[in-house]
Formats: C-alpha cells, sequence, structure tokens
C-alpha cells in the first residue's frame, strides 16, 4: 500500500501553483502591515520620505528602506529646526521615541505636540493617551515581580514617575486599601 498515490505532471504543476499563490498573497499582506501607520501614506520625495527611508541599491534596482529610530530622531529634529511650530513634526518623533523606549524624550515631544497642534483638543487627548499608558506600565512594573525568569520588564518610566509612585505611596500608607486576593494556605 502506497501512501502517495500516482499523481500527473500537469496536478502536481496545479498544486504548486496554488501553494504559491497563497505564499505570496501571504507574504503581500504581512508587508503591508510591517510599517506604522503614520509611515505608510509618507508622501513621495519629501523632507519627511527622506528622514523614514533610505535608497538602497539592490540588483533589481534602488528600494526605499525604513530607518531605525536612532536615525529617524536627528533627521526629525532637524525638520522641526527648519519648521518649529509644525506639531506634527512632534508627534512623529515623539512616536520614534516611544519605539526606541526613550520615554522621557516622547512626554517632552508629546507636549510640544500639544502646544503646537491646530487641533489643540486631539493633541491634549493624545497626550493623555500617552500618560495612561506611561501609567499602566508602572503600575504593571508593581504588581509583576521584576526579577521573574517567565516575565521580562522593561523600566518604562517618565520623569513624573518617581514622583507618582511617591506620592501613591503616601496615600497608600493614610488609607491602606484592602488586599485584593486571598492569601494562598
Amino acid at each position: 500500500m502506497k501512501l502517495f498515490p500516482k499523481v500527473s505532471g500537469r496536478a502536481r504543476f496545479t498544486l504548486g501553483a496554488v501553494a504559491f499563490t497563497i505564499l505570496a498573497a501571504g507574504w503581500v499582506v504581512t508587508a503591508s502591515g510591517a510599517l506604522p501607520y503614520w509611515i505608510r501614506n509618507a508622501e513621495a520625495r519629501t523632507e519627511i520620505e527622506a528622514a523614514f527611508f533610505r535608497l538602497m541599491s539592490l540588483p533589481g534596482g534602488e528600494v526605499l528602506f525604513r530607518r531605525p529610530p536612532r536615525e529617524t530622531r536627528p533627521a526629525l529634529s532637524e525638520l522641526i529646526k527648519k519648521q518649529p511650530k509644525d506639531g506634527e513634526l512632534y508627534s512623529l518623533r515623539a512616536l520614534e521615541d516611544e519605539q526606541q523606549l526613550d520615554f522621557a524624550a516622547a512626554e517632552s515631544d508629546w507636549k510640544l505636540y500639544a502646544d503646537n497642534s491646530s487641533n489643540k483638543s486631539a493633541a491634549q487627548i493624545t497626550l493623555a493617551d500617552f500618560r495612561v499608558i506611561d501609567r499602566v506600565l508602572l503600575v504593571a512594573g508593581d504588581v509583576i515581580e521584576p526579577d521573574s525568569p517567565e516575565i521580562v520588564i522593561a523600566e518604562l518610566k517618565s520623569e513624573h514617575t518617581e514622583e507618582r509612585r511617591d506620592a501613591n505611596t503616601r496615600a497608600d500608607t493614610d488609607n491602606p486599601a484592602p488586599p485584593r486576593h486571598r492569601p494562598r494556605e
């Protein structure tokens, strides 16, 4: 008894073509999702594109590749020097600061974005979102054991984290909260 029956050459070709098509479609879907939303629609041949992408030569021609945040941040800083009142540049640099895990610089850039944005209410909401995320990370750092081998936690703190931690500690000692979990017996 054979596990694989005889298959004609035409059926093999068809099966191979279907498999290739599925793989190619999957690659296209994942390739479009690899770039953050704010970069996908950057205008061609602009200073923003030059800040985020670099031209690289390949055998098939030249292709734009995404620069890492350590290269993008200085390029955005140069653009900000040219246009200091453009709030969008501050938001782009803040997003790059977050990717490089420099949360103090990110908070500073989000504040500058809120000050220079044409839509002040949306900018304030974005700044508040950043601060909520920063607060959640602070709480997560307190709840989860930092030396736990199963979980690796980056020290993600802004310049105000220690002040908030001290204020929360004082508030907890004045009126301690009841324990949330029952101790194990």
